[in-house]
């Protein structure tokens, strides 16, 4: 299986880390866009999983989250930022939203494999 992933992050750094990181875990069915519109016209593909920065630019990944949660399962995304507002993470979590990671942590690279591993572990099921 090579399901699609999207990465949507304006901070190019950290979208390109994140997707080498897939790129070695065997992933190569990847796409990543900075911004919000990029992501919106790329829905063509619906994507297996889809790693949602809460700030992209000027758009908000909870105003991202409304748009495409009729077309992609909101357990099938997962929200990395580096903003910790426990409010903002419940309000992410009530979208039903697979995991908030939060850029940075020392727990983030174990976090995001224990999120894939799950999540296509019971895709395969």
């Amino acid at each position: 299986m090579n399901p699609f992933i999207f990465i949507i992050d304006d901070d190019k750094i950290f979208a390109e880390s994140l997707k080498r990181k897939l790129l070695v875990r065997g992933f190569s069915n990847i796409k990543v866009c900075h911004t919000a519109d990029c992501f919106i016209n790329n829905l063509d593909i619906t994507p297996e999983l889809v790693f949602l920065d809460y700030q992209i630019g000027d758009s908000s990944g909870m105003d991202i989250l409304q748009k495409v949660k009729s077309i992609i399962p909101s357990n099938n995304i997962i929200m990395v930022s580096s903003v910790e507002s426990i409010n903002i993470i419940d309000q992410a979590k009530s979208f039903g939203i697979k995991n908030y990671i939060i850029k940075g942590n020392r727990n983030m690279n174990t976090q995001i494999d224990d999120a894939i591993s799950e999540l296509f572990i019971k895709t395969s099921n």
